[in-house]
């Protein structure tokens, strides 16, 4: 009996892992987990360590740490966050984010103001 209890839960952990590779796999073919790849190709070319985004960002080093490593992808309001945080610690890092993510950039000019002035 106690095999078979054992046996049952090492199955049951083979599936999960199994489950959750595909998921990730799956994630990365619909392209839901790019978040943490261009996260981490932003934070390696301006330099940016991920405390200080995780500083700025008023959350945990390890929530970044899961982005960038791509074992959970940010939900749609921590991708305008980390945006954010970003664009304090260094505006063209977050054009780049932006840029990477979207595959534009974003107009952040009010529609009404003809100066062209950013908000």
């Amino acid at each position: 009996m106690f095999i078979v209890q054992i046996w049952t839960i090492f199955i049951l952990q083979a599936i999960v892992q199994i489950w959750t590779d595909l998921d990730h796999e799956l994630l990365k073919i619909l392209g839901m987990a790019k978040a943490g790849a261009a996260l981490k190709q932003v934070l390696k070319a301006y330099g940016i360590s991920q405390n200080k985004l995780a500083t700025t960002m008023g959350i945990s080093h390890s929530n970044i740490h899961r982005w960038i490593n791509e074992v959970v992808d940010p939900a749609g309001d921590s991708i305008l966050e980390i945006r954010d945080a970003l664009e304090q610690i260094e505006p063209e890092a977050a054009e780049e984010f932006t840029r990477l993510y979207w595959g534009r950039t974003i107009d952040r000019r009010k529609p009404d103001d003809p100066s062209g002035r950013q908000t």
